[in-house]
């Protein structure tokens, strides 16, 4: 899959928000040229306890986001 000019929603903690909000998902929009979404928030888990889990943050995510890729 060519990945210039695709639009990629990342979900996730620590690492996708990165250090000094820098991580991966920006390594990767620099070199593969995507449109990054970043859904990331430090210390998150998967179980659905509160309100900044994966779970009810992607909920939260607007249904009408045009994403060709969705990265968790």
């Amino acid at each position: 899959m060519v990945l210039k000019g695709k639009t990629v929603l990342f979900l996730g903690s620590s690492v996708t928000y990165g250090g000094g909000n820098y991580s991966f998902a920006d390594v990767m929009a620099e070199r593969c040229g995507i449109n990054c979404i970043k859904e990331a928030v430090s210390g998150t888990t998967l179980a659905d306890r509160d309100g900044t889990s994966y779970v009810s943050r992607l909920k939260k995510v607007d249904p009408q986001t045009k994403a060709d890729l969705f990265i968790c």
